[in-house]
């Protein structure tokens, strides 16, 4: 596997991995309004800056398609992320984290169906084991 590559899964695990702790913390001490600090404040802000400094900020190229598909997504994080903090809000960061980090198999199956990408049967095996890493962290 190529370093970048290494490199980028590394930090996006660094980050989501100190993203659940954090948000466990605030979430025990200013509740629900924890979406409203990071999701709203201060996601886009560091979005914004990384597309200033890379020179991707604009021009915004307007392609219905892909527009489309993009704020279908943002729905499927928005809604994700609201149902995270409801999840952390009532249960230990362990078992939230664990049990929300499955949505990668649910991105593979629905890969399989409407994008005809492929498994072979180590693909099925990981997808089993992540399955029973999260009961095995849920007891």
């Amino acid at each position: 596997m190529r370093a970048d590559v290494v490199g980028l899964a590394a930090a996006s695990i660094v980050a989501w991995g100190t993203w659940g702790v954090f948000s466990k913390l605030a979430v025990e001490r200013i509740d629900q309004q924890v979406m409203v600090w990071g999701s709203l404040i201060v996601v886009p802000a560091i979005i914004l800056i990384f597309l200033s400094a890379t020179g991707q900020l604009v021009p915004l190229q307007m392609h219905a398609p892909g527009i489309t598909f993009a704020a279908l997504g943002g729905v499927g994080a928005a809604l994700g992320t609201v149902c995270f903090y409801l999840l952390l809000a009532r249960e230990r960061a362990s078992l939230t984290v664990s049990m929300t980090s499955l949505y990668p198999a649910l991105t593979v199956v629905l890969s399989v169906l409407f994008l005809k990408e492929h498994l072979n049967g180590v693909h099925v095996l990981g997808i089993f084991f992540a399955l029973a890493a999260v009961v095995l962290l849920s007891r």
